[in-house]
């Protein structure tokens, strides 16, 4: 049985599509794959375990980046234009793991990026986010990540072309 989300759950999710603010350069945030979600549980001895459901599979999910002070409110995440300085296309500033995040999901690389082709996300990446709100008579949740997340002020690097 599938544990029922509630506010200040927390899940790993994988990023789908770009919700942008009407310009291609600016996001307000992402939405998720809803066909499967990983709930992360702690029993009362403190033990952590993780739930993968698709019970929220007809939901409407994503990630907004002004909750949970990821970003200013009333503000947006830049995806950086082509030759804007030496920052990679289509992509934001490096993300880093809060250090002080009630948890932490191990990525491959200490800082990871969120990248657009088309109105997708280039790369499958997985993040682990807090459910902010939910209802499940109108079927949406709205996820935060500024407690697990913070935004690096540098941008990633583009590959030279020799």
């Amino acid at each position: 049985m599938s544990k029922i989300l509630k506010k200040n759950d927390y899940v790993i999710v994988k990023l789908k599509d770009i919700i942008d603010s009407g310009s291609k350069e600016y996001i307000i945030g992402v939405t998720i794959d809803t066909s499967s979600i990983k709930i992360i549980t702690e029993d009362e001895k403190l033990d952590i375990s993780v739930i993968e459901t698709n019970m929220y599979k007809d939901y409407k999910i994503g990630i907004i980046f002004e909750l949970d002070s990821f970003i200013p409110i009333s503000t947006t995440l830049r995806l950086f234009p082509k030759n804007h300085h030496s920052c990679k296309k289509n992509c934001s500033f490096y993300i880093k793991v809060n250090p002080y995040a009630k948890y932490k999901l191990n990525h491959k690389k200490d800082k990871i990026k969120i990248c657009r082709k088309k109105n997708k996300v280039i790369e499958p990446l997985e993040m682990l986010a807090v459910v902010s709100r939910v209802d499940h008579v109108k079927k949406f949740i709205d996820l935060s990540i500024g407690g697990c997340y913070k935004l690096s002020s540098s941008c990633p690097r583009r590959e030279k072309v020799n």
